[in-house]
């Protein structure tokens, strides 16, 4: 008598591999919804670097023109917590 040769996967081996490959997909859908959600942070950080190097212009500005413009931006007071003797009336252009 021959042997009848067996082609083919069973049930229970489909069952797993489709437990496996829901486990790995939930994975992949996770990381996704991750890298989607850090666009905006990354967006955040280059307007927040933007307003910086903006603001830091401004200041390199005024001092070209003015050349005791630190001297009165940095003023450190020996004693602490002393409010200011005036206050600042120049704005920034941004």
């Amino acid at each position: 008598m021959m042997r009848r040769v067996k082609a083919g996967f069973t049930l229970i081996e489909v069952v797993v591999i489709i437990v496996i490959l829901g486990i790995a997909s939930a994975a992949v859908i996770k990381m996704v919804a991750q890298v989607a959600s850090g666009g905006t942070d990354n967006q955040t950080l280059q307007v927040g670097s933007a307003l910086l190097q903006e603001c830091a212009e401004w200041v390199v500005a005024n001092h070209r023109r003015d050349k005791s413009f630190y001297d009165s931006v940095l003023v450190i007071e020996k004693r602490a917590m002393q409010p200011p003797k005036e206050s600042c009336t120049g704005k920034p252009s941004f």
